[in-house]
C-alpha cells in the first residue's frame, strides 16, 4: 500500500485531468476535493505539532482519497488523461532543462563577477 501511495505523486496529473473531464462522476469529483482541501487546510486529524503524526496524516488520508477517488473514474476517461498527462510531463522536462541551464549561467555569472572584481 505505501508503495502505491508514493507512486501517486506521478498520477496527479492524471487526476487533474479527469477532475476537469465533464464525463468524471460527481462522487469523484467530491473526493478529489476533500483530499486536496485536507491538505492545503490549516484543520488536521493530528496536529503538525504532535511530533511526526501530524505529518504522517497528511502523507496518508491525502493519497488514500486520491485512491479511492481513482477507483470510481471510468477507464475510459483514466486513459484520455493519462495521454494529457505524459504530453504534459514531457513538455515540463524541456521547461526544467531549461531552467537548469539558466540556473547555471546565472549562477556562473554571479561567481565571475564576485571573482573577478
Amino acid at each position: 500500500m505505501i508503495k502505491k501511495l508514493l507512486g501517486l505523486k506521478n498520477e496527479i496529473p492524471t487526476l487533474w485531468y479527469a477532475f476537469f473531464n465533464k464525463q468524471t462522476p460527481l462522487l469523484s469529483k467530491i473526493v478529489l476535493a476533500l483530499s486536496v482541501l485536507y491538505v492545503v487546510s490549516p484543520v488536521d486529524f493530528m496536529p503538525d505539532f504532535v511530533a511526526g503524526l501530524g505529518i504522517l496524516d497528511d502523507l496518508i488520508l491525502a493519497p488514500s482519497l486520491m485512491m479511492v477517488a481513482k477507483k470510481f473514474i471510468p477507464e475510459n476517461i483514466i486513459d484520455t488523461s493519462e495521454e494529457k498527462a505524459e504530453q504534459l510531463n514531457s513538455k515540463l522536462k524541456i521547461v526544467g532543462i531549461v531552467a537548469r541551464v539558466g540556473i547555471l549561467l546565472l549562477i556562473s555569472f554571479l561567481i565571475y563577477k564576485n571573482v573577478v572584481k
